[in-house]
């Protein structure tokens, strides 16, 4: 901000104003800006850069304001706005910590919602997590958000409730000539889903056969 005179004979200046409460600096040569004044970059902007397995969560006055996904770079406007960068690695635990996931729930923001994977798991059921498709983690009941930038992700509901296997109806001959009707009756429960998730393909078949 300030006041400048500039000697413009031929008209060839234009000026570029832009408004800092608004941070985020998209503009044609952010790059060329980097690379080629990286000093005045440096006191003007904060320089977000993250690698093949990073995003970074951005905050504005400490309340999340967008996400960037691997192997981008973003500049924020100094000043008006207090911005910083929190780097996460999707190589290693894809879940979002349980109160920056309840910072982004809080903001009606399309970024930060784009940017999770969110799913509530019932006091019942449990949650089975497919990272790639290949089974994770078990999920135990309560609210679970995880990063969707990173890996393909999938959220499979087991239910651990007691169910009745429909009864099967046998008739066998006895020596005399009498028939006999044979029912059973079955209760079951599955009791490791992950267990199951890998072992079989349809576990009430299964155990119907």
């Amino acid at each position: 901000p300030g006041r400048y005179r500039f000697l413009d004979l031929n008209k060839r200046y234009q000026i570029e104003r832009f408004d800092l409460s608004r941070p985020a600096f998209e503009h044609r040569l952010a790059s060329f800006l980097t690379r080629w004044y990286p000093d005045d970059v440096a006191a003007l902007f904060v320089h977000v850069t993250t690698g093949p397995s990073q995003i970074a969560v951005i905050f504005e006055d400490g309340r999340p304001a967008d996400v960037l996904g691997p192997e981008r770079q973003a500049l924020y406007w100094k000043g008006v706005v207090r911005v910083t960068a929190q780097l996460f690695d999707l190589t290693g635990d894809l879940a979002l910590p349980p109160r920056l996931a309840a910072a982004f729930a809080a903001r009606a923001n399309p970024a930060l919602q784009r940017a999770l994977l969110v799913r509530t798991v019932p006091e019942t059921p449990v949650g089975l997590l497919y990272v790639e498709g290949a089974l994770r983690a078990a999920l135990p009941p309560g609210r679970h958000a995880f990063w969707t930038l990173g890996p393909r992700l999938a959220i499979e509901l087991v239910d651990l409730r007691v169910k009745m296997l429909a009864p099967s109806v046998c008739s066998a001959a006895t020596k005399d000539g009498r028939t006999l009707r044979l029912v059973f009756d079955a209760s079951w429960r599955i009791a490791d889903a992950a267990q199951t998730a890998r072992t079989t393909v349809n576990a009430v078949e299964l155990l119907y056969k």
